[in-house]
């Protein structure tokens, strides 16, 4: 019998082998593509960074529309829906003796929130407040909406209505029409509406004062909360 010659032995070696590592390594591929996790091209972003409602109360300090002194001891945040009879009746009874006593004499930072918990048109209003605020008419718009608040979801705060009201109160209108149709501030209402949950506060109108979390209002609550913050700070004012 004639033997094969000892090099063509190693060539035919070598070549068996590089079939089975190909075979190998494709079949492992097909494996890893066949069960890998799709991909899409949202979940390729970054995920955004998670705030601390901490975090998140000093960015509205920072942002939000506001009275008073940026130094003031008391800071009060009021968590609100434009259509909340609660939050219209403590703007009837509370909001301007606030103002008078505790803001206009340095006392107090007061800073409007939105939490529009009741339906559509509470948030097309906040989004309206964002774009009243980018003309330093908040204010006006706050007091516009609630003295003239009727029942909730009846078309008063839908965005024709709103751009009307835009024009009564003296702001730009073309300018508060492409803020309100470009839902410009969609993402600020949001996120906080978000932290008035994160927050525990389970109704409006809500209010952070200082770091004590009140849920609802009943008369004299909160003026008593800042007398007491303001008497921790300065026993004999």
């Amino acid at each position: 019998m004639k033997l094969i010659p000892k090099r063509y032995l190693i060539i035919v070696s070598i070549f068996v082998i590089g079939i089975f590592l190909t075979v190998a390594a494709y079949s492992t591929l097909r494996f890893h593509e066949k069960n890998k996790t799709p991909v899409s091209a949202d979940s390729a972003k970054s995920e955004p960074i998670v705030r601390s409602p901490q975090e998140m109360l000093k960015e509205l300090s920072r942002n939000s529309p506001q009275l008073g002194s940026p130094n003031a001891p008391i800071q009060v945040v009021e968590f609100a829906d434009f259509q909340c009879p609660y939050c219209e009746q403590f703007y009837a009874t509370a909001f301007n003796q606030i103002n008078d006593k505790y803001v206009k004499t340095g006392k107090v930072k007061f800073i409007f929130a939105d939490a529009p918990i009741i339906g559509e048109e509470s948030t097309i209003a906040a989004r309206g407040g964002k774009c009243a605020d980018e003309q330093g008419k908040f204010w006006d718009y706050y007091n516009y909406l609630f003295q003239h608040q009727k029942p909730e979801n009846n078309g008063n705060l839908r965005t024709s209505n709103l751009k009307k009201i835009a024009l009564q109160i003296g702001l730009d209108g073309e300018q508060f029409d492409a803020c309100l149709d470009s839902q410009k501030y969609a993402s600020e209402v949001s996120d906080e509406l978000k932290l008035f949950g994160v927050l525990g506060i389970t109704g409006t109108p809500g209010f952070v004062i200082n770091d004590q979390v009140v849920s609802g209002y009943k008369a004299g609550v909160i003026q008593g909360i800042i007398d007491k913050e303001l008497k921790s700070i300065d026993p004999n004012p």
